[in-house]
């Protein structure tokens, strides 16, 4: 249910929806200016350096005629199209957490010519030669009355400290500075660790999967033996026919209610079946013929790519006869390829990690790689569905339509002209007197994808 003291606007370029938070709410105090002297009123520099002197060139200078407020600002006078920059922090004193997300902010003035630009800029540092990143604002150019500029980043891992800088860049002219503000916007995220799963595989170290595994499951621990005290899941994974893996103690922990995700070649020769890869010029795909919780997001008689190779070779493993778990995706060329299975109170989960590659955008076969062991191990899907096909534009707004028709606390909107023939269609919940979010998203390439999963959030609020 919709209250409608909180309306929301669900809209995309004529067609598509998606996540843009637009009003934020903010209750937490404002965070200190972590620049020195970001006034510039103090009777010398203070904090601020020449990171290029003076010369026939260039001009730095602190004064009355650059401020916007107070009594003095900062103004950098180019007389050829050069590269001229104050600095901050180059001591090391100006010091933020990595994994922070910090804005720097300021008012910038200029006149200049029709080349270069004025803009604020940050870098991170490893050390005092290494540089990590150096974001910067929107340049500002020729001539401007004040502008405020901004730049909101997060501090990359391994960073020392930052330092702020004010840059006019292969432009003739004067620029001003003033009112500068370097501030916390958020401190680290706390990064979940996942020491409670377990691999074990036989695999290399540099191993692909192993290695995406450990970048889905942070801390999961990597091992080659058997060891499930504190665990609260496994994952198996062998790169060699003649690894043997202590099943009868993985069936124990199962039982306890736990769960375990082996790939298709480690079940067919825990439970005495075999496992087939096949290969032609068709891709194959995974059809859903039985709905679990590690099937979350489908419906039976779903389909998806699933497939390894290349054009012309297109592979794909599967398990041959029967099996004595439940078959819970089927091969379109024959075969099981989802398997579950009871163990006591637990569950193993069958599923192809060897013979997939690992999950690259112009994979296909790939992209859903990890998605059935992650609902086992990790609950990854929670509100999402499969769509089956792609929409044309306006198979898209008609999709809006039906569900607006289904669920009577949607409304459509006919927002206006988009691009060209194209027209702006919005999904509306609660006040249309009271705005107070919107959510939104464009097709663009092959960047469809959040439109459907706003038109599920919308089914979801909705509902």
């Amino acid at each position: 249910m919709v209250d409608d003291k909180w309306p929301i606007r669900l809209g995309g370029v004529a067609v598509v929806l998606a996540s843009f938070l637009a009003v934020l709410a903010w209750g937490a105090d404002e965070s200190p200016n972590l620049v020195r002297n970001a006034d510039f009123e103090a009777s010398d520099a203070a904090a601020w350096e020449k990171r290029t002197p003076d010369d026939a060139d260039r001009t730095l200078s602190m004064g009355a005629e650059a401020a916007r407020s107070g009594q003095r600002g900062a103004r950098i006078v180019n007389r050829k199209p050069v590269w001229s920059r104050w600095r901050q922090g180059a001591d090391g004193k100006l010091s933020v957490p990595a994994g922070a997300t910090v804005r720097l902010s300021g008012w910038i003035r200029t006149d200049l010519g029709a080349e270069g630009f004025a803009a604020l800029r940050l870098y991170c540092m490893a050390g005092p030669d290494k540089i990590l990143a150096q974001p910067a604002t929107r340049p500002v150019t020729g001539k401007s009355d004040w502008k405020r500029v901004s730049l909101t980043t997060s501090v990359p891992e391994g960073t020392a400290f930052v330092m702020a800088y004010l840059e006019l860049q292969n432009a003739a002219g004067t620029a001003d500075y003033d009112d500068l503000m370097l501030s916390l916007v958020s401190p680290p995220e706390q990064r979940m660790t996942h020491a409670d799963l377990l691999l074990l595989t036989d695999a290399p170290a540099d191993d692909l999967t192993a290695k995406s595994l450990q970048t889905l499951y942070p801390g999961m621990v990597v091992a080659d033996k058997l060891d499930t005290q504190g665990r609260r899941g496994v994952a198996l994974l062998a790169r060699k026919d003649e690894t043997a893996f202590d099943f009868k103690g993985l069936e124990s922990f199962v039982a306890q209610g736990k769960p375990a995700v082996v790939d298709l070649g480690v079940y067919a020769k825990w439970r005495g079946v075999q496992v087939r890869e096949t290969a032609g010029g068709e891709q194959p795909s995974l059809r859903i013929v039985r709905e679990h919780r590690a099937t979350r997001g489908f419906k039976a008689g779903d389909g998806i790519p699933w497939f390894g190779g290349e054009k012309g070779r297109w592979t794909q493993r599967a398990l041959e006869g029967a099996v004595s778990g439940q078959v819970l995706a089927e091969s379109s060329r024959g075969g099981a390829v989802l398997v579950a299975e009871d163990v006591g109170k637990g569950i193993v989960l069958a599923t192809d990690l060897a013979g997939l590659p690992e999950p690259v955008w112009n994979l296909p076969g790939a992209l859903n790689k990890y998605l059935f062991l992650g609902n086992l191990l990790g609950e990854s899907v929670r509100y999402g569905e499969h769509y089956a096909k792609r929409l044309k534009y306006g198979e898209f707004v008609d999709a809006m339509r039906d569900l607006a028709a289904e669920l009577s606390a949607l409304r459509v909107e006919d927002e206006g002209p988009a691009h060209g023939a194209y027209r702006l269609y919005s999904l509306n919940l609660g006040d249309p007197k009271k705005p107070a979010f919107l959510l939104y998203a464009a097709t663009h390439g092959s960047e469809w994808e959040p439109a459907y999963g706003l038109l599920t959030l919308a089914r979801r609020l909705a509902s």
